[in-house]
């Protein structure tokens, strides 16, 4: 599997997918207004502010955050998912496909977003400071980013090793494990008499791992919390680790 997640960069591979798209059908509009909501009272970002929202998949919270008054400017490594954002691009809703550890813009951003574990999926840490890099240089002096992981101290204590499920006429039969500091889960799909792998593959990183990470990119850390209701973080209790930081 290893050589899936890191040779093969699982997730051109896997984001490019419908059955992606597919598994994770609760991550629907309801529950990206919800945090929205959430995040805009928690920021209280000035009226006029530009989001981007960094490996924003087919742009849900980027058109939410859009109605709420807010420019905002939506990049995915996906060029599917960015097909099918598009048709909510106006003058102040953007899309387009990139990839995160390189450049974006130049001191461009009030607010960046980086939601649903879209982090710490290069084999290398090198490859995540070259994104907190480029997270800094795109902030404008003084703006924030706020980055939604995994809280990895629960998951390390309730690693569900096996599930199993159908969803629609799709039979889903998922393995994990942890295997040198990462989150290794394969996705086994079949459909009709047709059968694909997938594979998922992510760094388990601490509260400690992104305050160094982002300090060391010139990134101030100010507070963490623990769930989309932005409660403070228990690295025992809490579903999420949501960082927030500012240039």
């Amino acid at each position: 599997m290893r050589e899936s997640c890191t040779k093969e960069n699982w997730f051109q591979k896997w984001f490019n997918t419908s059955y992606y798209h597919m598994l994770y059908h609760q991550r629907d509009n309801t529950e990206a207004q919800l945090f929205i909501t959430n995040l805009i009272k928690e920021l209280n970002p000035p009226k006029g502010s530009h989001f981007l929202d960094l490996a924003c998949g087919r742009g849900r919270h980027s058109l939410f955050l859009n109605q709420q008054g807010f420019e905002v400017t939506g990049m995915d490594l996906s060029e599917e998912s960015i097909n099918f954002a598009q048709q909510y691009a106006t003058d102040k809703l953007h899309f387009y496909s990139g990839d995160m550890r390189e450049p974006y813009g130049e001191n461009r951003f009030d607010f960046i977003i980086n939601l649903f574990t879209s982090f710490g999926y290069f084999e290398d840490n090198d490859d995540n400071r070259k994104v907190c890099e480029q997270i800094a240089k795109a902030l404008k002096p003084g703006a924030k980013v706020l980055i939604d992981f995994l809280n990895v101290s629960q998951l390390e204590h309730g690693l569900v090793p096996q599930d199993e499920f159908l969803i629609e006429d799709c039979h889903f039969a998922i393995e994990r494990k942890i295997v040198d500091g990462k989150v290794l889960k394969t996705i086994k799909v079949k459909q009709d008499q047709k059968e694909e792998v997938f594979y998922e593959c992510v760094q388990l990183l601490h509260e400690d791992d992104f305050k160094n990470l982002l300090e060391e990119c010139g990134l101030h850390y100010e507070q963490s919390f623990g769930d989309y209701t932005f409660e403070p973080y228990s690295a025992q209790k809490s579903k999420r680790l949501i960082i927030l930081a500012s240039k």
